[in-house]
């Protein structure tokens, strides 16, 4: 049966400025990625460009560094806000190259699509149904035609399908979501193997997909506002900005809605509570862990999703931007305390053990800024921080990544505020085992005589009424 043929709207502007710029250029082969939404239609908000690697250009689809777009692919990834993600690729070349390379652009668009899932932990299922759909923009360079297609990445052998590619303004059209979310939850930590002890890959995943899973039933029960109407109303019906009982209002409009919608996915967690456990496996290969890292604390979550897409959209694009935002902060901080380790440092996990004092680390704190300059309320891009970086350098980031040209003055650098994290080097304050909240299987229960160390995560105040938060990791 003939497939049906899907729509990809492009904003005004984005496709022509970008053809300009590489015809002038007169360049022969060039890709770029298609930052957008997935919905009714597929909409396309900006064509990052992917940059030249040292001391090799991009010729043609035949010698084009894959590992590098990927990993371009990657850092684009944790800039964006929730509702957006790199939707495929867009090639100038002649279109005859392109087709004649179809396999490697399938191949492409396929790994594409595993890079977003690492991204949200491998978790994307989880919060709603995954589009099977990538797409290629192909801006001929010999006729200068545009024209699009949409692979199937679930599909080894797809050829590609000509998609209805249109040129309108979009951007306009889009709802912001903003939400002050509470973490809290636990991560295993095995004993030190290599450089230092660090929670497993398995476990980490594991604790954000329990967390994610929560957030998605607190959802459903109620506690989000926007929820308690009907999904077949849009998102376009929850004008004004404040946070709603669920009743639409009834002069609802389909049209840019300037002012965010406040909403509530989570009930604060209680002073002094923790988050679920994760659960280890009984399994005698495993060694019983030597630690718990306990994270709690509160975090800015924002989402942008067209007006015109039902409420569980923007649901699913709040909670998926909060399991983004996770991943990519502890990631860093994993990635750091391993650098720290590997150059000798003492004020890692595997030193605080050893010396059986506190070590902390300051999460990064999340900062916005502009998608396009001068647009008030426009769609909004985002970067973490360590304490010492400056707008400055989210700029400077923006422009290298994501090829904007930011202004350090269009940065929001205040809307979370990391917590003051205890002084390094202290010694920890010993706990009841009842309040460390480690579940461990009997097996790794037993090989442990003591009750485990707990690493907590201290919340602070922010201004957009969300927190950043430090980690800490206390050694008993």
């Amino acid at each position: 049966c003939q497939k049906m043929v899907l729509t990809v709207v492009v904003e005004d502007k984005v496709l022509s400025q970008y053809s300009d710029k590489l015809h002038a250029a007169r360049k022969q082969f060039d890709l770029g990625l298609l930052i957008g939404q997935f919905g009714s239609r597929t909409l396309i908000a900006s064509i990052v460009p992917v940059p030249e690697t040292e001391g090799s250009a991009k010729s043609s689809w035949s010698n084009f560094d894959e590992g590098w777009v990927l990993q371009h692919a990657e850092q684009v990834l944790q800039m964006l806000p929730g509702g957006f993600t790199v939707v495929g690729v867009c090639a100038f070349c002649p279109a005859t190259e392109t087709t004649k390379f179809s396999a490697c652009v399938l191949s492409l668009l396929r790994k594409l699509a595993k890079v977003e899932d690492r991204g949200m932990g491998g978790l994307s299922s989880v919060f709603a149904d995954q589009a099977s759909e990538r797409f290629l923009l192909q801006i001929c360079s010999a006729t200068k035609r545009n024209s699009c297609k949409s692979f199937s990445v679930s599909d080894m052998k797809s050829t590609g399908q000509p998609a209805e590619l249109k040129t309108q303004p979009a951007l306009s059209k889009f709802v912001q979501l903003d939400s002050s979310v509470p973490v809290s939850f636990e991560i295993p930590m095995l004993p030190k193997q290599s450089s230092q002890p660090v929670p497993s890959q398995p476990h980490l995943q594991a604790a954000i997909e329990h967390y994610s899973r929560t957030i998605a039933v607190a959802g459903e029960e109620g506690q989000m506002s926007i929820l308690d109407a009907s999904d077949a109303t849009t998102l376009a019906a929850f004008a004004g900005g404040s946070e709603r009982s669920g009743k639409a209002p009834r002069a609802a409009k389909a049209a840019a809605i300037d002012a965010p919608i406040t909403i509530t996915l989570l009930s604060p967690t209680p002073p002094g509570a923790t988050g679920p456990a994760v659960t280890m496996d009984d399994d005698t290969d495993t060694p019983a862990p030597i630690g718990v890292v306990r994270i709690t604390g509160s975090i800015a979550a924002r989402a942008f999703v067209a007006s015109t897409e039902r409420v569980s959209a923007g649901a699913a694009a709040i909670r998926a931007d909060v399991c983004r935002s996770l991943v990519t902060r502890l990631g860093r901080v994993m990635a750091d305390w391993q650098a720290a380790a590997e150059a000798g440092s003492a004020n890692t996990l595997a030193g605080g053990a050893e010396r059986g004092v506190t070590v902390s680390a300051a999460m990064p704190r999340r900062v916005f800024f502009p998608l396009q300059r001068g647009v008030v309320g426009g769609i909004q891009l985002c970067e973490y921080v360590a304490a010492e970086e400056t707008a400055e350098d989210v700029a400077l980031n923006a422009n290298e990544i994501l090829g904007l040209a930011v202004a350090a003055t269009d940065v929001v650098m205040d809307c979370e505020q990391a917590a003051p994290p205890p002084a390094a080097g202290s010694r920890p304050t010993a706990k009841k085992p009842s309040q460390a909240q480690a579940t461990v299987s009997p097996a790794a229960a037993a090989a442990s005589k003591s009750s485990l160390p707990v690493a907590a995560v201290v919340a602070g105040v922010g201004a957009f009424a969300a927190a950043g938060f430090a980690l800490l990791l206390s050694w008993e």
